[in-house]
């Protein structure tokens, strides 16, 4: 038994092993692992000139072009403001910096969808990001970029 002992320890110090070494701190040279934080911003988004105080304001955000701008069901949060004058508030709170894209528009209906006429142009009032005139959106034309701790917005609406 003891030269199996005597064995053992001989080839753990020739293969540079220390039995007597099993502590939970790295050695020189290995890297802890770190946990990297994520970076996080407020967008507060305002819709200005609001002429009918009808129906509910629907801000939606979006972070790619699946989707945009029609298929809510795709977006990425989706906010809902009742209480409304002629301007119309939300802020998303703890989103990832990014690329996101947004669109308010007001559902003067309350049927949860965007009226469209027959070729697809929206017939209740609508703002987008980068949008100031009628127009096919793009996720791409209405990216923005956040990439600070809060970030205001003020949107129009293009066809009201």
């Amino acid at each position: 038994m003891k030269s199996n002992v005597l064995k053992t320890a001989g080839l753990a110090l020739i293969s540079g092993v220390s039995l007597m070494s099993f502590n939970a701190r790295p050695s020189k040279g290995v890297e802890k692992e770190e946990v990297v934080a994520v970076n996080t911003t407020t967008l507060k988004v305002t819709v200005k000139d609001i002429k009918s105080k009808e129906g509910t304001m629907f801000f939606v955000l979006w972070t790619g072009k699946d989707g945009f701008p029609s298929e809510l069901d795709k977006a990425y949060k989706i906010e809902k403001v009742k209480d409304f004058s002629t301007s119309a508030s939300h802020t998303f709170k703890n989103l990832p910096y990014g690329d996101y894209a947004v669109a308010v528009f007001q559902d003067k209906d309350n049927n949860g969808e965007l009226e469209k006429n027959f070729i697809g142009i929206p017939r209740e009032p609508i703002a987008m990001t980068n949008m100031t005139g009628m127009g096919k959106p793009s996720f791409k034309k209405c990216t923005i970029t956040l990439n600070s701790p809060e970030k205001n917005i003020t949107l129009g609406f293009i066809n009201d």
